[in-house]
C-alpha cells in the first residue's frame, strides 16, 4: 500500500458506470477498488446508460448530461462522488475492451484528448484486477504522465480571502476600471484585486477585438479563462466546456462584450472551483491542440479512427456560386489531416469534365454513410442524409422565410451555417434557435483573385482602351442586372469611352429563366447602344481570375444576396465596386474604394408561403447613374484605392483563413457525435444475445 501511494498513482477511467450491464458492474467494482487503494480517478462516460426509473444531470466538467438508470440511490450518491475528483494532465487512460474492441478503444481516447497512454484490459482481467487492485496499481505507476514541461503550474486552492483577477498588462487604464466595476458587482463585495495573467485565480479578456497572446498564455497556464466569444479568442476557447465565452452584441461603435455574461462566469467559477480548475485544464489540453505553442506536445497515441469522414454534399460540377464555393472549401478540406473528405454531387455537370479532374478521386454515392455531411446548393432538400451530424450552408434573400424551410431548418440539421450577419437576422427573426446558428464567412482564393493576374488578351482587345465595367451574375432581378441596364442606357453614349462586361452563365441550372438575356442580346447588337460586351460561356477558375484584371470597375446592384461571392473577388483583385448599400455585403466591405447606392426595402414576390412578408432592397436609379459616371471621371483614385486594399482582403479573408475555423467546427462536430454515438449503442452484443435465449 505504501508503495502505491508513493506512486501517487492518477488516470482516467473510461467506463459505462450507471450502466446495468455487466460491464457496468465490472467497472464499478474496479473504481471502487482502485479507489481504495488510495488511486485518483477521474471517471468519463459514466452517463452512458440505458433507460431507467430514476433521472439525474451529472457533468463530466465541460457538459451536463440528463440520464436515467436502474442503480440504487446508493450507488448513484456514490458516482456523484468519484465524478468530483480530477486528475493532471497526461494521465493513463484505463479502457475495458475486449481483444474484438479494439475500435472502441481507439475511439475512447479520441474522447479523452488530454489523457497520456491508452491502457486496456479485458472484462476477465478486470474482474482478477478487482482481487489484486494493488498489482494493478503497480503496472499503472508504470505509465504515470507529467505535466507539459514548458506550460506554468495550475493553480493552487488560495488560502487567501482576495480573488485574483487577471488581465492583459496591454489593457488601457479606462478598460481596467471598467472591469474593476464588472467585478466588484459580480464578488458583491467580496475582496479582490486585478493582476497580470499568470498570477491570477480567473483571467478575464473583457475585449473582443485584440491581441489572442494574454488568453492563449492564461488558458495554457489552466487558468479559467472567461473571454468574449468573438474573432480568435473565439477560436481559442471554442465552446462552453473549454472556458466561459462570453456573449458579444454589434453596434454602431463596434462588438461589445456583455458585462452580464462575465458576472455570471465569474460567479460560477468562484462558486464551483473544483470543476473550475477540472475545465482549465480542458483549456489548456486544448490549446496545446491547436498549436503554436511553446508547451509540450500531448503524449502519443494510437492515429486508428482519428480521421473524421466527412461528405461534402454540393454540385460541385456545376458553375453557379454554390459549386464555386464547393470547389475551393474541399481543396483546403482535403489537406486537412484529420479528415477523410469524400464528395457526394447530386446535380449534373455544367463545366467541361477535365476542369474538375481533380475532385474525380472523392466521389462517393450520396448514400454512403459519413460521420458529418456538409450540405449546400440549391433547390434546398429537407431529407435528411445518410450521416451522424448534417451541417446546412444556408443563404437566403428575400427578408422572410418560406415556411417550409423555416421548418426544416428548426428541426432537421444539427447545425446550420450562415455566412453573412444579414442572414443570420434572418434565421432569427424566424425563430430558428440561436444556439443552432453558427456565422462562418466565405472567403476567395488570393492566388486566383489577385492585381498580379495577367488580362485576358482577347477580352482588352475587345475593350480597347475603354473604361470597362464589369457584372458577374445571373440575370435576373435578383441580382440587379435590369437596374444595371437601365442606368447605363442613361448614363452613357455610344460615342463614350466605356464599355459594360456582364458575364453571365446562361447553362446554369441554379438560374433557370434567366428573365434579362434576351435584353441583354437586344442592347449588344444595338449599333446605337452603349458597349456591351456579353459573356456566355463557361470559364475556368483562372479565367475568372484574369477576367477581373481584364477591367476596371465591378458593378453589383443587386436587390439580395446571401453573401456577394463576385463583390468579394473584385476586392481581393484590386478592383474598384459599385454596390447597394445594406445587405450581406456590408460584413466585409471597406468604405474606400467602394461606392453605394441608396436603398429602400420593397416587398417582394415568391412562390411560397413566408413567415412574414418578403422583401429586397431598390437600388435608387439617379444614385446609379451617377455612380457609373463617378467611376470613370475618377477612375485613377478609385483604382489606387481598391488596390491598396487589396493587401488586407488577402489577408483576412483567404479561403485558407475562413476554412481553418471550418475545419475545426466540423471536428467538433464529429467528436461529439462519436461520443453520442458510444452512449446510445453501448449495449454488448452477448446482453442482447441473453436476452433473446432468456
Amino acid at each position: 500500500m505504501d508503495d502505491v501511494q508513493q506512486a501517487r498513482i492518477a488516470l482516467f477511467v473510461h467506463a459505462p458506470l450507471l450502466g446495468s450491464c455487466p460491464r457496468g458492474e465490472i467497472a464499478r467494482r474496479l473504481v471502487r477498488a482502485l479507489i481504495g487503494n488510495g488511486a485518483q480517478v477521474e471517471i468519463r462516460e459514466y452517463w452512458r446508460t440505458a433507460a431507467g426509473p430514476r433521472e439525474l444531470t451529472l457533468s463530466d466538467g465541460a457538459r451536463d448530461f440528463s440520464v436515467r438508470t436502474a442503480l440504487s440511490e446508493d450507488s448513484i450518491s456514490e458516482i456523484k462522488t468519484w465524478s468530483r475528483c480530477t486528475v493532471p494532465l497526461s494521465s493513463p487512460l484505463l479502457v475495458i475492451a475486449n481483444p474484438d474492441e479494439d475500435e472502441n478503444a481507439a475511439r475512447a481516447a479520441i474522447d479523452v484528448p488530454e489523457s497520456g497512454e491508452l491502457l486496456t484490459i479485458s472484462e476477465e482481467d478486470a474482474l482478477a484486477f478487482i482481487e489484486q487492485t494493488s498489482a494493478l496499481c503497480r503496472y499503472l505507476a508504470r505509465y504515470q504522465g507529467r505535466p507539459p514541461s514548458k506550460a506554468p503550474s495550475p493553480p493552487s486552492a488560495s488560502t487567501s480571502a482576495t480573488t485574483r483577477i487577471g488581465h492583459a498588462a496591454d489593457l488601457p487604464s479606462r478598460e481596467q476600471e471598467q472591469l474593476r466595476q464588472v467585478v466588484s458587482e459580480a464578488l458583491q463585495g467580496q475582496a479582490f484585486e486585478l493582476v497580470n495573467q499568470t498570477a491570477c485565480d480567473v483571467f478575464i479578456e473583457p475585449r473582443p477585438c485584440c491581441d489572442p497572446s494574454p488568453l492563449r498564455t492564461a488558458a495554457l497556464a489552466q487558468r479559467p479563462c472567461i473571454a468574449a466569444a468573438f474573432g480568435e479568442n473565439a477560436q481559442l476557447l471554442p465552446h462552453h466546456g473549454l472556458g466561459w465565452p462570453v456573449g458579444v452584441r454589434l453596434t454602431d461603435a463596434g462588438p461589445m462584450v456583455d458585462d452580464e455574461g462575465i458576472k455570471v462566469a465569474l460567479r460560477e467559477i468562484l462558486n464551483s472551483p473544483q470543476a473550475a480548475q477540472s475545465r482549465g485544464a480542458r483549456g489548456s489540453a486544448h490549446i496545446q491542440r491547436l498549436g503554436n505553442t511553446e508547451a509540450a506536445p500531448p503524449a502519443q497515441r494510437s492515429s486508428e479512427g482519428a480521421q473524421l469522414r466527412i461528405h461534402l454534399e454540393a454540385p460541385i460540377f456545376a458553375s453557379n456560386s454554390y459549386a464555386q464555393i464547393a470547389r475551393h472549401s474541399a481543396r483546403i478540406y482535403r489537406e486537412a489531416p484529420r479528415i477523410d473528405l469524400r464528395i457526394a454531387n447530386r446535380q449534373r455537370p455544367e463545366r467541361p469534365p477535365e476542369l474538375d479532374r481533380e475532385f474525380w478521386p472523392l466521389l462517393e454515392p450520396v448514400w454512403t454513410h459519413s460521420e458529418v455531411c456538409l450540405r449546400s446548393g440549391w433547390p434546398f432538400r429537407h431529407e435528411r442524409p445518410a450521416s451522424d451530424v448534417w451541417v446546412q450552408r444556408f443563404d437566403w434573400e428575400y427578408g422572410a422565410l418560406p415556411r417550409e424551410i423555416a421548418g426544416t431548418l428548426s428541426h432537421g440539421p444539427d447545425e446550420i451555417w450562415v455566412h453573412s450577419n444579414h442572414v443570420r437576422s434572418v434565421l432569427l427573426d424566424a425563430g430558428i434557435a440561436e444556439e443552432k446558428i453558427q456565422t462562418l464567412p466565405h472567403g476567395y482564393d488570393p492566388t486566383i483573385f489577385s492585381p498580379s493576374r495577367p488580362p485576358l488578351e482577347d477580352l482588352r482587345q475587345r475593350i480597347d482602351g475603354r473604361h470597362a465595367f464589369l457584372f458577374v451574375g445571373a440575370a435576373i432581378p435578383r441580382k440587379g442586372i435590369d437596374a444595371l441596364l437601365a442606368a447605363w442606357l442613361s448614363a452613357f453614349q455610344r460615342e463614350d469611352r466605356v464599355c459594360l462586361v456582364v458575364k453571365i452563365d446562361s447553362s446554369s441550372s441554379a438560374y433557370a429563366h434567366q428573365e434579362q438575356l434576351s435584353l441583354l442580346t437586344r442592347i449588344a447588337e444595338h449599333p446605337r447602344a452603349p458597349e456591351l460586351l456579353l459573356l456566355d460561356r463557361n470559364l475556368s477558375d483562372d479565367e475568372m481570375g484574369r477576367l477581373f484584371t481584364s477591367v476596371d470597375t465591378l458593378v453589383h446592384p443587386f436587390r439580395g444576396e446571401g453573401f456577394g461571392m463576385p463583390i468579394l473577388e473584385a476586392r481581393g483583385a484590386g478592383l474598384p465596386v459599385i454596390v447597394s448599400a445594406g445587405g450581406a455585403p456590408s460584413d466585409f466591405l471597406r468604405e474606400t474604394g467602394t461606392i453605394k447606392i441608396a436603398t429602400k426595402r420593397v416587398p417582394a414576390q415568391i412562390p411560397e408561403a413566408t413567415l412574414g412578408k418578403p422583401w429586397l432592397l431598390d437600388p435608387d436609379r439617379e444614385q446609379l447613374i451617377a455612380a457609373l459616371r463617378l467611376a470613370q471621371e475618377h477612375q485613377q483614385q478609385l483604382r489606387s484605392e481598391a488596390l491598396a486594399d487589396a493587401r488586407w482582403y488577402q489577408s483576412e479573408h483567404s479561403w485558407r483563413r475562413r476554412c481553418e475555423a471550418q475545419i475545426e467546427r466540423l471536428y467538433q462536430l464529429g467528436m461529439q457525435s462519436r461520443a453520442k454515438r458510444r452512449r446510445s449503442a453501448y449495449a454488448p452484443a452477448r446482453s442482447s444475445k441473453a436476452l433473446v435465449h432468456a
